[in-house]
């Protein structure tokens, strides 16, 4: 008899070579079962590599190591995507060269003063790319200088140049909105929507009869609580529950004049143009009273 694989075999029972097969079959199962420790470490030292090199070059950041006085030991191969040039070209390069020079008094400090920390984030600067723009980009740094299998700076930046472009877009629109309602001919004011003041023209904060109280920040609502039971509450609550424009003309008891009324809700704030109609709308009574 003989032992294999936690059985015992009739070597009179078996057919020639069956034997042979059965002994090449259970070390087989014994190589499978057992694989030479060097061979598995390769292949997961390999596995690891392959996961590295596809997580950077698939990452919308750029990644790369620095010096302790900022030169480029490596830069990842995202960089030829986002700022137009090869990664070996920054190799041996100061990475100050490519700031902005008003972007370098902010920073240079920061990465000097690294060397006493783990982790520091930079504010937003300017980078430039190989087409001469200027690219806004957001860092992290981690001090690895004294590990062995670094021996760098590395760094990490996210590409915030659109989220910077639409940021500038908006302050600019802000500016003429802004602009347009403070020389409006009309009277002109935005709400938040807790209904307080949010800005105020020329035209209203000269408005006869206004109310002290009506200043930016103030509720509307405490200021004039009267005004809940008119149309002018309806109205307005209704553009910004619906998120829709509304005109109207209503008669205001609290400066005894008729107004024509246009609202225009956008996000958490409404546009309010407000224009007297008071002596059209007599001139209208009057000619219809003259028909009469």
């Amino acid at each position: 008899h003989i032992y294999i694989s936690g059985n015992y075999i009739n070597k009179h029972s078996v057919e020639p070579g069956t034997l042979n097969q059965s002994i090449n079959s259970t070390e087989a199962l014994k190589l499978d079962a057992e694989p030479d420790s060097s061979i598995s470490a390769g292949n997961k030292n390999a596995q690891n590599e392959y996961r590295f090199q596809a997580l950077v070059q698939n990452s919308s950041d750029l990644l790369a190591i620095l010096s302790e006085s900022g030169e480029y030991l490596y830069v990842s191969p995202t960089v030829k995507r986002i700022l137009g040039f090869d990664p070996d070209y920054y190799l041996g390069k100061n990475a100050f060269d490519f700031i902005h020079e008003e972007d370098i008094p902010r920073l240079l400090p920061l990465f000097k003063n690294l060397k006493n920390s783990y982790k520091l984030e930079f504010p937003a600067y300017r980078y430039i790319s190989s087409d001469g723009k200027w690219h806004w980009l957001e860092t992290v740094a981690t001090n690895m200088l004294l590990d062995p299998a670094i021996k760098g700076v590395v760094v990490n930046s996210r590409d915030i140049t659109l989220n910077r472009e639409m940021e500038n877009d908006i302050l600019r629109n802000s500016k003429r909105f802004n602009n347009l309602i403070e020389h409006n001919k009309d009277g002109c004011f935005t709400l938040s929507r807790d209904w307080r003041f949010t800005s105020l023209n020329t035209v209203v904060r000269n408005t006869k009869g206004l109310p002290k109280g009506i200043i930016i920040g103030a509720n509307i609502w405490k200021v004039i609580p009267d005004g809940l039971t008119t149309n002018f509450y309806l109205q307005f609550n209704y553009a910004f529950e619906k998120n829709v424009a509304i005109h109207f003309k209503e008669f205001s008891p609290l400066f005894n004049k008729w107004f024509e009324v246009s609202a225009y809700p956008f996000e958490d704030s409404l546009t309010v143009m407000i224009r007297d109609i008071t002596a059209s709308k007599i001139q209208h009574l009057t000619q219809a009273l003259e028909k009469e």
